[in-house]
């Protein structure tokens, strides 16, 4: 994709609005939030000398990172392309050969994200409603088989 000279324009494309900076910011948001799960649910594992703040805070920073790193190529793909219409096909007509290969990735990765908003939903609903007494090791394959 930067094997090639970026346009002289390239800085001064667009223009500031406030819609699409709002757009841009629950986005973001939204992705950040999603990571959320993967926090909860190893920190646990643990030793409780770790505490809470470096587990988050380095789930929080890559987070962070791969969010800049995935809003920037699409910046520069659809940048190098003029501009308009739709990002997803200004990165594959960008990325050249590579373009097939990175829709698929993206694919996948949308399908791991929405599987583990899925997941954190699903945690979220049954949290008030865990039973107060939990079955046997023996009763938990015989229920699950019989469900």
């Amino acid at each position: 994709m930067l094997d090639r000279p970026l346009p002289a324009d390239f800085w001064q494309r667009g223009t500031f609005n406030l819609n699409g900076w709002f757009a841009t910011f629950c986005i973001c948001a939204v992705w950040q939030i999603s990571f959320s799960p993967y926090t909860s649910d190893y920190s646990r594992y643990l030793p409780a000398n770790i505490g809470v703040f470096r587990p988050f805070i380095c789930t929080w920073l890559s987070a962070c990172c791969g969010t800049i790193l995935a809003f920037l190529f699409g910046v520069v793909a659809v940048n190098l392309l003029g501009g308009e219409g739709d990002a997803m096909a200004a990165v594959r007509q960008a990325t050249g050969w590579l373009g097939p290969i990175l829709m698929l990735l993206f694919l996948m990765n949308i399908i791991c994200h929405n599987s583990m908003n899925l997941y954190g939903s699903v945690l979220s609903l049954i949290t008030p409603c865990r039973p107060s007494v939990w079955p046997s090791c023996r009763l938990r394959p015989t229920s699950s088989l019989s469900s």
